[in-house]
């Protein structure tokens, strides 16, 4: 999935990002872009976000041999935040991105 180009609010290492997320986590209208690396494959998992609530998720290989959208993104996005490995880009948009 590939994100609207808007302002750059953020982007640093992902252990940082539970201190961040709590500065955008009200009715925050964006994007946030993950690059991890896990057991060896590099990942970019990609995440919208109108209004505080997810819109679309997605978690792919750069080697493109894994795709994963939905519910299914969360929870690989969720376990490469969990090893704490890679780096995190968030971006802010206008509401009318989503009109």
């Amino acid at each position: 999935m590939k994100l609207p180009v808007s302002k750059r609010v953020w982007s640093g290492a992902i252990k940082d990002l539970a201190n961040v997320c709590k500065k955008y986590s009200s009715g925050f209208t964006g994007g946030i872009t993950i690059l991890s690396a896990i057991s060896g494959r590099l990942y970019q998992s990609n995440v919208l976000i109108s209004d505080g609530y997810v819109f679309a998720a997605s978690h792919e290989s750069i080697d493109g041999r894994i795709s994963l959208k939905r519910e299914d993104a969360l929870k690989a996005i969720a376990d490469s935040l969990a090893k704490g490995i890679g780096h995190v880009t968030i971006y802010e948009y206008d509401k009318s991105v989503f009109d």
